[in-house]
């Protein structure tokens, strides 16, 4: 509660993007202690930078720039625009890939390359479970109420196309027949 006053604060420098539609988005949203700020300009982030760190500074608190990833597109291109916070430079997304709420955020921005990850994920949990020396019921088990709910998230969390879930499907009945 006490930090949302801080971005309330924050948010009156800046105004936020205005949506093809003509709904104006929120320049900074929030979830627990993860921020994400989107802006049009870097003189805008740069000023919403400054105010929340003025902000925090005040309720004696400060951001860890070593735990924040900043990325900046340019016509559509990533452009190694840096940011900094109490003195200290930001990463970008390309020195250091971030993951928030189980998803990989990269500088490719593609999620071509999390569909093999998550086929590899499938064959580790089934080679595991495999080579358990549980009964045959409750490695079936096992598969339904432990893997495949973990790995649900990655497939809602990314656009995996249905020929890598079909292959999933292949690998888990190979174990089954």
């Amino acid at each position: 509660m006490g930090f949302e006053i801080l971005l309330i604060g924050a948010k009156q420098v800046v105004g936020g993007v205005r949506a093809p539609t003509g709904e104006r988005m929120p320049p900074i949203r929030a979830f627990m202690d993860d921020v994400t700020s989107i802006l049009r300009t870097a003189p805008c982030t740069k000023r919403l930078l400054q105010r929340l760190e003025e902000l925090t500074g005040w309720a004696g608190m400060q951001f860890k720039p070593s735990k924040s990833r900043s990325l900046s597109l340019r016509k559509g291109k990533i452009c190694n625009r840096t940011f900094s916070v109490n003195g200290q430079s930001i990463p970008t997304i390309q020195e250091e890939p971030v993951k928030s709420l189980g998803r990989l955020y990269t500088s490719s921005l593609k999620d071509t390359e999390r569909g093999p990850e998550v086929v590899e994920q499938a064959a580790r949990g089934l080679k595991s479970i495999d080579g358990s020396e549980l009964p045959g019921r409750l490695k079936v088990w096992c598969v339904q109420f432990l893997l495949f709910p973990r790995l649900k998230w990655p497939l809602k969390t990314y656009s995996i196309s249905i020929s890598t879930v079909d292959q999933i499907d292949r690998k888990a009945n190979a174990y089954f027949c």
